[in-house]
Parts: structure tokens; sequence; C-alpha cells
């Protein structure tokens, strides 16, 4: 893995509070909601990491229920010594989102 990582969306300052809050606000879902599920985090190998995988069912713009997912990798990813791609504790979203804390 090389290339330029991808951004830390976390504001400035802020925790992990800080950090899920913003997630949250950038995938549209409420800050004050509480996921509908909390789920053992699995990468794409279908191996469980260190974190959790919280999800919520939220109503969709032409109707039923769209789910959103945000992944908390709180081990972060080692890929090696000098690894661009190298990350500390983190939120994802379905976008691509980074949010450090």
């Amino acid at each position: 893995m090389c290339g330029t990582p991808a951004p830390n969306l976390t504001p400035e300052g802020a925790g992990r509070s800080g950090a899920f809050n913003q997630a949250k606000r950038d995938s549209g879902v409420p800050t004050s909601m509480s996921p509908s599920r909390v789920l053992p985090n699995v990468n794409k190998r279908d191996k469980v990491q260190p974190g959790r995988r919280y999800e919520w069912d939220l109503p969709s713009a032409g109707g039923g229920t769209r789910t959103v997912v945000i992944r908390d990798d709180s081990k972060g990813h080692f890929w090696g010594p000098g690894n661009s791609q190298n990350r500390g504790p983190h939120f994802n979203t379905q976008d691509g989102g980074h949010y450090d804390y």
C-alpha cells in the first residue's frame, strides 16, 4: 500500500466522541441517535478486528429504509515501517471518510 493517506476529518481537538459525532453528522445520522445494531468489526477478508461496526436504519428518501454503517477501527492499521497508510485508531464511513481519535 502506498500513496497519500486519506485526510483526517475529525474536528481539531476532538477526541473519540467528537470524531464519532462528526462521522455521524457527515453520514446523515443525528448525533443523539443510538445505533440500531452494534456488531463485531469484520474486515474485507471476514476476519474479526478490534473495534465495532455501528449500524443505523434510517428512513430512505423514496420510502423504506437505508442502513448507515460506521466502523470503529480501534487499533488502527500498521502495514509496516514507513508505510504512508499506517493509521492510529479511527472511524470509517461508507464513503471512505476517516475520523482519527
